[in-house]
């Protein structure tokens, strides 16, 4: 019983650490910036940037989010547009960060979306706002 409670308390003793240490040890200020270059290095290699040349453009990702939305394109006007600006890879799929300027909204949105080539055609998986802090 006691061997259990001692578990426990090193257990809970190993997160509160973790929890504390771990904005100040990824900080630049750290050991001069090498363990926060060291975990970037580590999530650069988890999901792999793919060439910018292999992300949809604009135009394309346009048609997939009225796709997915089921919105007729010709109510959209020509004022409507995606930039994308980042695209991550997994697996065949890629998860982009974009900003939506669409015609009937005034300020423009950044979502991430989920999408998928097969063919010459994009397809819209998934898309979800991005809170600004």
């Amino acid at each position: 019983m006691k061997s259990g409670r001692i578990f426990f308390t090193g257990l809970a003793v190993g997160l509160l650490m973790g929890v504390f240490l771990s904005p100040i040890m990824t900080s630049s200020n750290f050991a001069g910036g090498a363990l926060a270059l060291a975990v970037n290095g580590m999530a650069a290699q988890m999901a792999p940037r793919p060439p910018v040349t292999t992300w949809p453009t604009g135009p394309e990702a346009l048609a997939a989010l009225f796709e997915l939305s089921d919105w007729p394109e010709s109510k959209a006007g020509d004022s409507s547009s995606i930039s994308v600006d980042d695209c991550l890879s997994n697996g065949g799929d890629f998860v982009c960060k974009m900003t939506l300027h669409l015609s009937w909204v005034e300020t423009p949105h950044i979502v991430e979306a989920t999408l998928r080539k097969s063919l010459d055609r994009w397809s819209m998986l998934g898309l979800k706002e991005i809170k600004s802090t």
